[in-house]
């Protein structure tokens, strides 16, 4: 999660367009609030941006919401 958010923070710093939501580098609990909120509204706009991310909240939350729409052929274990 710290590569992650790190890699946020710097792209939201320059100046990136980013389809999830900037606010999610104000702290770490926001980028955890916010990509949680996107792997279950957006999760394949997850996986393609933070796939890591994306396996770690599939074993969290023990689902992986990607698979059920069918566009993936990756699923991870929850």
């Amino acid at each position: 999660m710290t590569l992650a958010y790190d890699d946020f923070c710097k792209r939201v710093d320059e100046g990136e367009e980013t389809a999830i939501d900037p606010y999610a580098s104000e702290a770490p609990a926001e980028f955890f609030a916010v990509l949680s909120e996107v792997f279950f509204a957006d999760p394949t706009l997850l996986l393609d941006e933070y796939p890591e991310v994306y396996a770690l909240f599939a074993r969290f939350y023990r689902q992986d919401p990607a698979s059920r729409l069918g566009s993936r052929d990756e699923t991870f274990d929850a």
